[in-house]
């Protein structure tokens, strides 16, 4: 089955929360997950995620941070969107603050 959706977590001293993280993406056989591991040469988030990105087989890229949970069928979601839309280049995803579903505040 071919990779359509590629999830890039750039890791920095996030060891207790990256296991969380990677068992919540669970396992499908049409997306990867890429972890870039930055606790010995620190390139920053961005060169972290450029790193990552390079080394991707999916259609659609998705930068996580190592203390995200995905909730539900969200990728499955977010892959649907993406397909049903071919001019979307960038989508936001809503952030929760907690497993209650309580609205992260964005300034």
């Amino acid at each position: 089955m071919k990779i359509i959706l590629s999830m890039i977590i750039v890791k920095y001293k996030s060891e207790k929360y990256l296991s969380d993280c990677v068992e919540s993406i669970g396992k499908n056989p049409c997306w990867e997950v890429i972890i870039v591991d930055n606790d010995k040469k620190n390139i920053g988030y961005a060169g972290g995620c450029n790193k990552g990105a390079k080394k991707t087989k999916g259609k659609y890229l998705l930068f996580l941070n190592p203390d995200t949970l995905i909730l539900d069928d969200s990728l499955i979601k977010i892959i649907d969107y993406l397909k049903k839309n071919p001019s979307v280049g960038v989508l936001g995803l809503k952030i929760y603050n907690n497993m209650n579903k309580e609205r992260q505040l964005s300034f």
